[in-house]
């Protein structure tokens, strides 16, 4: 879809091919694989992981897990994992220091989440 909106606003098919790729990489399901390999991608694929930190991406999380019927408990396991995947793999020292600066506060609500629910296990 992206690349036909890209196309019809008048994007040359070359440019068209170049932010589909920059989208390919940006993702922490495949970054074992797809490393990013421009400029580009690696700022996005930085950005994206700092969207999933903070207040708004907590409540993503938490709205996502709920939709699918999963408990809290389940939703916290699985961010706590795409948070230290993510971590692992940022791309930029920019996007290391802005992760790390929010990367407190998340830890923080999550083992008081935890706490406030009886499963107190250990941050990894």
């Amino acid at each position: 879809m992206i690349e036909t909106i890209l196309l019809e606003e008048g994007c040359s098919d070359e440019r068209a091919k170049q932010v589909l790729e920059i989208i390919a990489q940006h993702s922490t399901e495949h970054v074992e694989t797809v490393k990013p390999t421009s400029n580009e991608a690696k700022v996005l694929f930085d950005a994206d992981k700092l969207d999933g930190m903070g207040v708004i991406g907590i409540a993503r999380v938490f709205a996502l897990f709920g939709q699918m019927g999963k408990s809290p408990i389940e939703a916290i396991a699985w961010y706590r994992n795409k948070i230290s995947l993510a971590h692992h793999h940022l791309q930029t020292e920019e996007g290391r220091r802005l992760f790390e600066a929010r990367l407190e506060y998340v830890v923080g609500f999550l083992l008081e989440l935890e706490y406030s629910s009886g499963d107190k296990q250990p941050w990894p």
